[in-house]
Order: C-alpha cells, then structure tokens, then sequence
C-alpha cells in the first residue's frame, strides 16, 4: 500500500488560521477570558472572541472555539459588525476542518466570503481562498485546490501579503505531480519565510520539503528535513506540527526499512494526534503503521490498524460528505451567478430606465416646443387679423376723407360756377368801356 502525501498537508489550515503566534500561554487565555467575562456587547467583544479562538486553536484546545466563535458572530451579527461577521465564520470554518466536517467547514467559508466580498477587504477574500484551497486539498480535489490557490495568490501579490503568498506557494507545491519542481516551490516560499523571521512557516516548509524527498526516494534528505521541522515545531510547543515531523520521520525510516524506527517515531505521532483530536493525522499513522506491521510480518497487528485507517479514512472524507461539498459549493457559485446577472440585469434596467427618461424628456421637451410654436403662430395670426382689421378700418377712414374731400371740391366748384354766373361777363364789360372811350 503506498502512502499518499497527506500528512504534511494537514498542518497548513493551523499554521495558517490566525497571524497570531502560536506560543500563547494558558495565562493569557485565562486573562482574556475575565476581561470577557466583564465586557459590554461591542465590537472590541467580538474582536476578543475571536482573538480568543485562535489561541485556543494553538493550545490544541479546539472544543471551546465553536463555543466563542459562535458567540462572537452572534454579538457580531447583533451589532452589524460585518469585519467581525467574517472572521468569526472563518473561526468556526476551521473548527469543522479540524473536526472532518468538510461541508459544514466549506458552508462557513463560503459564507465568510460573501462578507468580505461585500465589505471588500482584499486581504480578508484572498485567506478565504486560501482556506477554501486548503479544504479542497484536504480532500484530494487537486484542480479546485489550486484553483482558489491562484485566485488567493493573485490578490497576495497585489496587495503585497508575503505570508500569504507563502501559505499560496505551499498549497501549489502540495498539488504539483513533479516532486522536484514542488521542492523547487518550496525552497522559493522558505527563502521568503527566512526573510521575514516566519518561523512556523520555516517549520512547516521544512516538513514539505522532507516529505518530497521522501516521496522520491530520497529518505536520508528527507529525514535531515523533518528533524530539522521537529526543532522548530518544538521549541514553539506547536504539538501539531511536531506530530507530523514525527510521522513524516516515521515514513522516512520505512523507507530505509528501518521499520523499528518507524514503529517508534508513527506511534508518538499517533499519540500525539489522538490527544489533540488531528483526524488526519491519526488517519495516516494509522495507514502507515498498517503497513509498518505487514512489513515486520505482525499480520494481526496490520489488519487491525488497517481496519481502524479504514474507519477513520471514511470519517474524514466519505461520499455524502463529498456530495454536499460539492452542492455548497454549486450553490454558492449559482447564487454568486444570480447575484452578477441580478446586478447585470438591473444595470440593464437603469440604462433602459436612463433611455425611456430621456425619449420622455426628448418627447415632453419637443411637445413643449411645438405648444410654444404654435401658440407664437397663433399669437401672429391673431396680430395679423388685428393689424389687418386695423389697416381696413384706417383704409376706410380715408376713403370717408378722400369722399369728404371730394365732395367738399365739388361743392367749392359749384359754388364758383354759381358765382361766376352771377357775375358780369368780363368780356362784356371791356366792349362797355371800349364805347364809352370812344364817345368821349
């Protein structure tokens, strides 16, 4: 039975949950616990509900965080409190990861996402791909691992997130078939992590560096790795990232067919792991110690671990639960599609509303015109009527003159006439004279 690589894979979502550090005390976690216990229901309640999630996680104790990631996104929800809304999902979506509830992990994901994509927070949507890229891997989707992989690594690059761009390179790395470009990947995310003093990601690159050597045969570099993670995981007493180191070694040491070593090193692992709840990694020291005891010819001890991997295998990832995984996921990407084509039909009812607006302006506007217009040409109409009336009536009055004055001509000329009839002719008077000068 050939081992798949799994168990580095299943320390990235702890590595990766908050930017908190993973060597928080039980003291603080008690202390911030009273100062809960006497906070009024604001925003800084939800921010310490949350604060107080991660480091639960770190202290392994992962019972209490669906205990205070539920109350934080109530009180957030309560407040409207949207930053709060979404971190708080992404706390409760990490419990179910660490529980083996894919759906219920990927559902409060997804709903993170939602949140952050309407407040627009960068930073918040490129980790939700992220952890959703993780889950994905987790359950061996390789092409819907890398998907939102790149989608979380396109926005890590743009907003200039070198931890993120690390957690992404990692994720890629876990899903590329050639090991010796995967490790090339990785050393590229280790320089990084070395630059900016990332110990827990030095740690775990260390892990996935050992783990492709192993994978190619390559055990005694593969081992020098995982010991050189083991240190690191230890001294900042992260019991998550020490078992996988002891697994990984474990498998080294199978392959140097030193199967007591790798008896030794997987059982510590597998303690390690039942006593922080690490599904996955009780998994695969199951499978590995099957195959461990086959190879030391233990047939009984062999078959029992591996009906126990069996049982465990099926607990994490089975078919109903990859079926609503699957369905979130459809639903949510029916739901964005609706969402776009809502917004897109709606941007197209704004134009066509812009354009019906703008005929009725054109159309009242030009009614308007036309009302003003006629009514200036009736107005015209009017005052031509009138001016022509009036041009009539003064035509009329000088017709009356011009009869007055005709009449008044005449009886002027009658008038001589008369006179002139009555008068001596002139003609007559002149002979009258002309006989009296003779006779004289």
């Amino acid at each position: 039975m050939k081992t798949t690589p799994k168990s580095i894979k299943i320390a990235l979502i702890i590595a990766f949950l908050s930017s908190l550090s993973i060597q928080a005390q039980i003291s603080k976690i008690d202390s911030l616990k009273k100062v809960l216990s006497t906070s009024v229901a604001d925003t800084n309640k939800v921010n310490t509900l949350n604060y107080l999630c991660s480091l639960l996680f770190y202290d392994e104790n992962t019972d209490s965080v669906i205990v205070y990631g539920e109350q934080s996104l109530n009180l957030a929800k309560e407040l409207n409190y949207k930053r709060g809304i979404g971190v708080a999902y992404n706390k409760i979506a990490s419990y179910y990861v660490q529980k083996g509830n894919s759906p219920k992990a990927l559902q409060n994901y997804l709903f993170a996402l939602q949140v952050k994509q309407q407040t627009g927070d960068k930073e918040g949507i490129a980790y939700t791909y992220l952890n959703i890229g993780r889950l994905y891997d987790y359950q061996s989707s390789s092409s819907k691992a890398i998907k939102y992989y790149n989608n979380s690594l396109k926005i890590m690059s743009q907003i200039g997130n070198r931890d993120g761009e690390i957690g992404c390179y990692i994720g890629i790395g876990n899903n590329l078939k050639d090991r010796n470009v995967a490790i090339s990947v990785y050393e590229n995310a280790l320089k990084i992590a070395k630059e900016i003093d990332d110990k827990s990601s030095v740690g775990l690159l260390y892990n996935n560096i050992g783990f492709a050597y192993i994978n190619l045969g390559k055990y005694q570099d593969g081992i020098k790795n995982q010991f050189l993670a083991l240190g690191i995981h230890e001294s900042m007493d992260y019991k998550g990232g020490v078992a996988i180191s002891l697994l990984n070694i474990g498998l080294g040491y199978k392959g140097l067919k030193q199967y007591d070593k790798s008896e030794d090193y997987t059982l510590q692992a597998l303690k390690i792991g039942q006593e922080i709840g690490y599904i996955e990694l009780i998994r695969d020291a199951k499978q590995n110690l099957s195959e461990v005891y086959s190879l030391k010819n233990e047939p009984v001890k062999s078959l029992e671990y591996y009906k126990s991997y069996i049982a465990t295998r099926d607990s994490f990832i089975n078919t109903e639960n990859t079926k609503k995984t699957v369905e979130l996921e459809m639903n949510y990407e029916f739901d964005k599609k609706q969402q776009a084509l809502k917004l897109e039909q709606e941007k197209k009812d704004a134009i066509q509303k812009a354009k019906l607006y703008s005929v009725i302006s054109g159309l009242v506007l030009a009614v308007i015109l036309i009302i003003s217009v006629f009514r200036n040409y009736k107005r015209k109409q009017k005052d031509n009527i009138l001016l022509n009336e009036q041009k009539e009536e003064l035509n009329e009055k000088n017709r009356i003159i011009e009869d007055k004055q005709k009449e008044l001509l005449s009886s002027i000329r009658y008038a001589k006439r008369i006179q002139e009839s009555l008068m001596t002719h002139e003609s007559y008077i002149e002979r009258s004279l002309n006989r009296l000068m003779i006779k004289s």
